[in-house]
């Protein structure tokens, strides 16, 4: 854990805190109303029919229940357990902190991608500010899950292609898996990462390749 967080600094952790105080903030308003938005985002009501659904059938009824839900497990599947154990307030925290630490990786690219100065903070700010990252994690949408999730998968990646373990790959590989998860049409971004891999395998080649012939 300790090499995956090796690249972050000062701006990556001033950009999570403010993360963390603008969410505190919105959470403060949650409780005031009643945790309200979280039902407010599209088709929040059907994930919350389905969650309770799953959590009242018996256990050989779960599969029939899931299939004739009018969303995909991923949509609802991970908030399950925390709304077991601490409900309505407890999936906005969940969500909440994969945002924040999306915001934290978002940072983290920027300063290893870019040379000026404050890249970093400036990427986070951009992202955290984005309507829909303060306005999602609050809600019942799956974009509280993929969207973090996505980022993750591309903070691994850089990571990887930087330091080229394959452990970071297959931390990159299973964000990406659990954004696909939760929001299926997210599996498009396989077909572009195969086609920019296949430009990249042939053009690098052809570059090799008049190297050669100029030596």
């Amino acid at each position: 854990m300790r090499r995956v967080i090796s690249g972050w600094n000062r701006q990556v952790r001033w950009s999570v805190c403010a993360a963390i105080g603008l969410h505190l903030a919105l959470f403060v308003y949650d409780v005031i109303v009643g945790f309200a938005p979280f039902l407010q985002g599209d088709r929040a009501w059907d994930r919350m029919a389905i969650l309770q659904n799953m959590l009242k059938a018996p256990a050989g009824e779960w599969l029939k229940a899931a299939v004739n839900a009018t969303v995909v497990p991923g949509e609802y599947l991970f908030q399950i357990p925390v709304y077991l154990i601490a409900g309505t307030g407890g999936v906005v925290l969940l969500q909440v902190v994969l945002t924040v630490l999306s915001v934290g990786c978002v940072a983290a690219i920027g300063r290893n991608l870019f040379s000026w100065r404050f890249a970093g903070l400036a990427a986070a700010l951009v992202y955290m500010l984005v309507p829909q990252n303060i306005v999602y994690p609050h809600q019942f949408v799956t974009e509280a899950i993929s969207t973090p999730f996505c980022v993750f998968f591309l903070y691994f990646m850089v990571r990887y292609l930087k330091q080229g373990t394959w452990t970071l790959a297959l931390y990159a590989g299973l964000c990406l898996g659990i954004a696909i998860f939760s929001r299926p049409s997210l599996a498009l971004v396989i077909v572009g990462l195969t086609g920019l891999c296949l430009l990249y395998w042939r053009y690098s080649g052809l570059k090799r390749i008049a190297d050669l012939a100029t030596a």
